[in-house]
C-alpha cells in the first residue's frame, strides 16, 4: 500500500534527476584546507528526460503494515547506468571510466 503515491512518485523523479547530476555534472572540490572551490551544476529540466514511474508493491515482512521507505531509490541507478552507457558509446575509453561525474574535462583525456 502506498500511503501517498504522488509523494513517492515525486521522490523517485527527484532522485533520478539527482542521480543524473551525480553522473554528469555535480562535483564538489575542496582546497587542502577544506574550502569548497567548485561551481556546483545541478541538472535542470532541460537535462532531465521524461521519467516514467512504475510502482512494484512488495510489502516488507519486517514492519507493521508492510511499510518501506522510497526516498533514496531514484538516486542509486542513474550514475552506474549513465557511466555504462558512456562506456558502451566510447569503447576505447571503457576500461578507464571508473568514477563520476563524467564531465567533459574528465572524459576527453580518456579518449
Amino acid at each position: 500500500m502506498l500511503v501517498n503515491p504522488a509523494l513517492v512518485e515525486g521522490q523517485i523523479r527527484g532522485g533520478v534527476a539527482q542521480g543524473i547530476g551525480m553522473a554528469l555534472t555535480e562535483e564538489i572540490v575542496y582546497t587542502e584546507d577544506g574550502q569548497p572551490i567548485t561551481e556546483y551544476l545541478p541538472p535542470t529540466t532541460r537535462e532531465v528526460p521524461g521519467i516514467e514511474v512504475f510502482m512494484l508493491r512488495t510489502p516488507s515482512p519486517l514492519t507493521p503494515g508492510g511499510m518501506k521507505g522510497a526516498g533514496e531509490s531514484g538516486t542509486i541507478g542513474p550514475a552506474a547506468a549513465i557511466a555504462n552507457a558512456v562506456a558502451a558509446a566510447v569503447p576505447e575509453a571503457a576500461a578507464k571510466i571508473t568514477d563520476v561525474p563524467l564531465t567533459p574535462a574528465r572524459l576527453w583525456p580518456l579518449l
